[in-house]
């Protein structure tokens, strides 16, 4: 009978031995949750970089789209500005370019009316503006407003227009939207690309064989470039929150060097099959 309760006690665990395979057992659990958390840390990571990434390959996708819409002739001009913006801001002391051009498509009118039309179309970076429409300081977006059914609305439209005046651009009057209609209709902006750090354009020029900034069909000629060279930076939300707070510090080093660090680069070169011109 000793002998029996001796055995059973022998098969059994001493305390020592529980609270060593707790602590064994607690160790384990805590390196698979540390491995877990880094790897989901890793891979949100993965996926948000991923996704900000597409998104700038979108925008820059979209500007190639519409571009090679554009055409330019003796009546129609094309101008990138480089110098002297018209609605422009300086993004982070840096003046990012301005596109105006106009394309051929079918663009609907008002009512069922389908003609013809010439959109034209100005690309500038801005202040992004909040849900309340109030611009946001340190904070910027690539926009576009477009003049498309005014132009034939009435007499004025169609005197500010490309088609008897080589200086259009002058008179848009772009407007953070929710616009009013009929007033402002086609004088809205549309954000085609938030947090955004810079916008460079370069066109190449057949008549002096270089890059231009400046590239207008009353200096060049009646036709368009032979291929225009983009280039775009952007940020991440959190990123852009990130440089916005540095740039209202008095220290402008640090911006620029988290700028240099955490912005996104972009290009893209355009060809234009619409050149149209006509030979010297």
């Amino acid at each position: 009978m000793n002998l029996s309760i001796q055995s059973a006690r022998r098969r059994g665990f001493t305390l020592i031995e529980i609270m060593a395979a707790m602590s064994i057992l607690m160790v384990i659990v805590l390196v698979l949750g540390n491995i877990f958390t880094d790897s989901t840390r890793i891979w949100k990571q993965g996926t948000k970089r991923a996704y900000d990434l597409g998104e700038g390959r979108a925008v820059m996708d979209f500007l190639v789209r519409e571009l090679s819409q554009s055409f330019a002739d003796k009546t129609v001009s094309f101008k990138l500005e480089s110098e002297n913006p018209w609605y422009g801001v300086l993004s982070y002391g840096w003046q990012s370019d301005e596109l105006f051009f106009v394309s051929a498509v079918r663009t609907p009118l008002y009512g069922s009316d389908m003609r013809r039309a010439a959109p034209h179309h100005i690309y500038f970076v801005t202040n992004m503006w909040d849900e309340a429409n109030i611009p946001i300081a340190n904070r910027f977006t690539l926009v576009r407003s477009r003049k498309t059914g005014d132009l034939t609305r009435d007499k004025e439209g169609l005197l500010q227009s490309t088609y008897h005046n080589k200086e259009w651009w002058k008179y848009f009057t772009p407007i953070i939207p929710p616009y009013h209609y009929p007033e402002n209709v086609g004088n809205e902006m549309e954000a085609v690309g938030e947090n955004v750090a810079a916008f460079e354009v370069w066109a190449f020029s057949e008549d002096d064989g270089r890059y231009v900034y400046s590239y207008a069909s009353t200096n060049h000629g009646d036709k368009l470039p032979l291929w225009i060279d983009m280039y775009l930076e952007m940020f991440s939300e959190e990123e852009s929150i990130q440089m916005a707070d540095l740039w209202n510090l008095a220290d402008k080093t640090a911006a620029y060097a988290y700028r240099d660090k955490h912005s996104r680069r972009y290009a893209a070169r355009v060809y234009f099959p619409n050149r149209l011109g006509y030979s010297r």
